[in-house]
């Protein structure tokens, strides 16, 4: 065999070889392209199955307030709210009076607060939905895996919160009343003071507006004022003492100028008259 010869046959082996190789190298490709693509086309057949159940229901992860949202259309997400989230009208809100121990409840619906379900089963509905195509798949990708928490949407009538305080202040709140004494037909009689009490109705407002803030519960005690009045019992009392050593006996009075001989009988003035006589004033300038 020439020398010419022998290199064509080379030639055509080489060819022969490269043939091969890139038949190897396409098959060695064309599988995993093949299962990529396969994976691909499922995956868009899935995600369009999944869109295809959720369309009118929300997505799988959505939960409010412990309430599983879930599969739900947005009506059945408000019965279900309707349902579950008791908290405005069932849970109380407990006032104290420090002084007397006296104790108030109310329900924070009482208080000013209402929910919302229609409102909070259309922000359920819109978790996936909103922002770009990216933006709500990764929403929805993340309520799936981690469970997405929203608080419920509600309502607070501040005005109505004020009004229920500044009622139940008229209720405690009560003016001071001075101690008194007045002379009657059978002696002196005494009234007692009575200490003045105020609540404050901007302490209260701010600790209840807290707990209706955070969906709490529990008590409140109530700062309450207190003033004192003008005249104590203590001055009522020394005021009685003081007359009733005037009035204790009988008191004899003699005219300047007299003698018994000339006025045999002088005047005796008993304990009613002495009573009578007595005029009972407040001094301003002593303090209680």
């Amino acid at each position: 065999m020439s020398e010419t010869d022998r290199t064509e046959e080379y030639a055509a082996s080489e060819t022969r070889g490269g043939a091969r190789f890139r038949r190897s190298l396409l098959a060695f490709l064309l599988v995993p392209m093949l299962a990529l693509g396969t994976a691909v086309g499922a995956g868009i057949v899935g995600l369009g199955r999944f869109e295809y159940t959720y369309e009118d229901r929300i997505f799988p992860g959505v939960v409010v307030w412990g309430t599983d949202l879930s599969g739900l259309t947005r009506d059945a997400a408000r019965s279900a709210l309707q349902a579950n989230l008791s908290y405005p009208d069932e849970v109380a809100l407990t006032f104290i009076d420090p002084g007397t121990g006296q104790r108030w409840s109310a329900t924070p619906g009482q208080l000013g607060m209402t929910f919302d379900a229609e409102a909070t089963a259309v922000n359920a509905f819109e978790v996936g939905r909103s922002g770009s195509v990216w933006e709500g798949l990764l929403a929805r990708i993340d309520a799936v895996r981690n469970s997405r928490q929203l608080s419920p949407v509600v309502h607070l009538d501040w005005g109505k919160t004020i009004s229920f305080l500044e009622e139940l202040a008229e209720e405690i709140t009560q003016p001071p009343v001075d101690a008194s004494v007045m002379v009657t037909g059978v002696g002196l009689e005494t009234a007692a003071e009575q200490i003045g009490r105020q609540m404050s109705v901007e302490d209260a407002f701010e600790k209840v507006s807290v707990l209706l803030e955070s969906y709490g519960e529990g008590e409140i005690e109530l700062v309450i004022e207190e003033t004192g009045p003008a005249v104590t019992d203590s001055a009522v009392a020394e005021v009685v003492a003081r007359a009733q050593q005037l009035t204790g006996g009988p008191i004899t009075l003699f005219v300047p100028g007299r003698t018994l001989e000339s006025d045999p009988e002088p005047r005796v003035l008993g304990r009613e008259e002495l009573e009578g006589m007595l005029v009972l004033e407040l001094d301003s300038d002593v303090s209680p």
